[in-house]
């Protein structure tokens, strides 16, 4: 089996989040994956690091980085992914730009190719 960080960074997303945040933890757990969920909050001023914190509280899956202000996508990604544990590591946006229901059938494809 293999496991997955999946780090997302967060700027004012309160509308989005509790969909995404529900969907995306049933899709990793459905797959079956050893997954883990890094949330970076780039200075949001709407409520989505409570929303964020709220949720991670029953997940222990889940993690909340809070950068206090915005630092941009280079230093919010940068700070997700040094603290990503698992084997791979991918990146998702709240929008669900990406569908993360594919990423264990994804995954499976690893052994195929070197």
């Amino acid at each position: 089996m293999f496991s997955l960080s999946i780090v997302v960074p967060v700027l004012n997303e309160a509308i989005l989040l509790p969909s995404f945040l529900r969907q995306t933890t049933d899709d990793l757990e459905s797959g079956g994956l050893d997954w883990e969920l890094i949330l970076v909050n780039d200075g949001s001023t709407d409520r989505s690091l409570e929303i964020m914190r709220e949720f991670a509280e029953g997940h222990e899956r889940v993690e909340v980085i809070d950068l206090g202000a915005n630092h941009g996508p280079g230093a919010n990604l940068l700070q997700a992914y040094n603290l990503a544990s698992k084997q791979f590591c991918c990146y998702a946006t709240v929008d669900r730009f990406y569908d993360t229901r594919l990423l264990p059938e994804l995954m499976e494809h690893f052994n195929e190719y070197d």
